[in-house]
């Protein structure tokens, strides 16, 4: 695969003065404002990159959803929807049946994050997995075709992301209210859902405010060990905007005011990077979508640039991991604190990095090996992995994903690798259409097969022509199941 440098700006920086979160109640407040625009976004005001981006992230997270129906988060999900029962109205990827739409969201936004391989974003989270969750759901219930999934994941990511801007980023979030990104996504979730099911004005303001009232996800779940909360809550995130859009769509009532209300959003998420003004912020003019990073290994986002690094220095100094004796990796405090040391091997840098120096690459496969991981060549290298908190990194960007890798050998020699971002990265241009395929196929082929992967990969090259998703959601379906039967006990 074939990677590259493309300069991009940043969409916003925080301020780092004190706020005051409080803001006005008129009618065209906060709340308001993203109502209206949540309500009246179309397809035919995108621009052709916003487009080319979604579409692109919509294909790669298929293919993670299909990826994670197999893994046993994604599956214990599966089997609790399918024991409900309801109107099959939407596609339960993998599983080979249909579910009511927001119990459909909940499974495959759910799946989409039960391993590492879903896109990460700007914003420091995974919006992807929560909007193609909604978005796929909600336009195959309404019988609407691609160019409005596109839309919906295109509008989940603005007003989803804009609100975690505004309340001043993911490490604010974290610092001050101990919550994953998952929250303010479900926001977005619901101004998406609300935008398919055609919402006018004050039901899209409930819709905003419901979705509020369904949503917390305390960041703990980064220390669990088999992944499953954590996947969970994309999934519920996906699920709360769903079925808020839903209940407003029948009549039912919240605070119109939700953002600027006093004890709303805005007030709740007050601190000192908190922004307001950032809730709209050019809406209709940048487009989140396309700042998206695509992963191309198996683990958390803060372990690709080391790791990659790590392969560099291996693959063009011919060196075997056999004959180092030290690996430091220079990280910002933020990433390193995300992926120290943890006790879930994906989110786990040491873990990760030491695992593909050994075997050459981390695939989904290779991340998950239980035996690989125990082997003594992997625990030796991951004894002799050093984190360095760079304080020049961290004066620069104190979200920085970048990294640089310096390997020492046993005759003495030191290798670096500079500082540098992850490839997929949105600053170097994302993941182009081949690799996006190409990364859809390893994961999808599988599963599905390869006939199957190559026409879901042709529908995506041409999603906003698609009339309805009846064919796309059929193959992603996989084959049909027994039902399963439930002990009365």
């Amino acid at each position: 695969m074939m990677f590259w440098m493309a300069s991009r700006s940043h969409a916003t920086d925080f301020s780092q003065e004190d706020r005051s979160m409080t803001t006005t109640s008129e009618p065209h407040g906060l709340t308001a404002q993203v109502a209206e625009y949540s309500r009246k976004a179309r397809f035919e005001d995108m621009p052709d990159a916003a487009v080319d981006a979604a579409k692109r992230c919509i294909l790669d997270t298929l293919g993670c959803m299909v990826l994670g129906s197999t893994i046993d988060s994604a599956q214990i999900m599966a089997g609790y929807v399918r024991s409900i029962e309801g109107i099959g109205q939407s596609t339960v990827i993998g599983a080979g049946f249909k579910a009511p739409a927001a119990f459909a969201a909940l499974t495959n936004g759910t799946a989409s994050h039960a391993d590492e391989m879903d896109a990460s974003h700007i914003s420091w989270g995974h919006p992807a997995s929560i909007a193609i969750g909604v978005g796929l759901s909600l336009s195959e219930a309404q019988g609407l075709g691609g160019k409005d999934f596109i839309n919906a994941a295109t509008l989940m990511h603005d007003v989803g992301a804009r609100l975690m801007d505004a309340a001043g980023g993911r490490q604010a979030m974290l610092e001050t209210n101990h919550t994953h990104s998952s929250v303010p996504f479900a926001i977005g979730a619901a101004a998406a859902a609300g935008n398919l099911l055609g919402l006018d004005q004050m039901q899209m303001q409930y819709a905003l405010a419901i979705a509020s009232m369904k949503i917390f996800a305390p960041a703990a779940f980064m220390d669990e060990r088999n992944h499953m909360t954590k996947a969970m809550t994309h999934g519920q995130s996906a699920y709360a905007g769903t079925t808020a859009a839903l209940l407003a769509s029948r009549g039912f009532e919240a605070n119109e005011r939700i953002y600027e209300a006093k004890h709303g959003l805005m007030d709740f998420w007050a601190n000192k990077k908190s922004d307001p003004s950032r809730v709209t912020a050019k809406l209709g003019e940048y487009f989140s979508i396309t700042d998206t990073g695509f992963k191309y290994y198996s683990a958390g986002y803060p372990i690709h640039a080391p790791l990659h690094g790590a392969l560099q220095i291996l693959r063009d100094n011919s060196l075997s991991p056999d004959n180092v004796e030290s690996v430091t990796l220079g990280m910002g405090s933020h990433s390193a604190d995300i992926v120290d040391n943890r006790d879930n091997a994906s989110i786990s840098v040491q873990a990760m990095v030491s695992l593909g120096m050994v075997l050459g690459r981390l695939g989904y496969d290779q991340a998950h090996d239980e035996e690989a991981l125990k082997r003594l060549d992997v625990q030796r290298l991951r004894s002799l992995i050093t984190i360095f908190r760079d304080p020049e990194m961290d004066a620069r960007s104190a979200t920085t994903r970048a990294a640089w890798v310096e390997i020492k050998t046993k005759d003495g020699q030191v290798y670096r690798a500079p500082e540098q971002l992850p490839p997929g990265h949105w600053e170097r241009g994302g993941m182009p259409w081949s690799d996006v395929e190409a990364k859809f196929a390893m994961l999808v082929e599988p599963r599905l097969g390869i006939e199957t992967s190559e026409k879901i990969i042709a529908l995506g090259r041409r999603l906003e022509e698609l009339r309805d998703l009846s064919e796309l959601g059929r193959l992603l379906s996989g084959p049909s199941k027994a039902p399963l039967h439930h002990s009365p006990h």
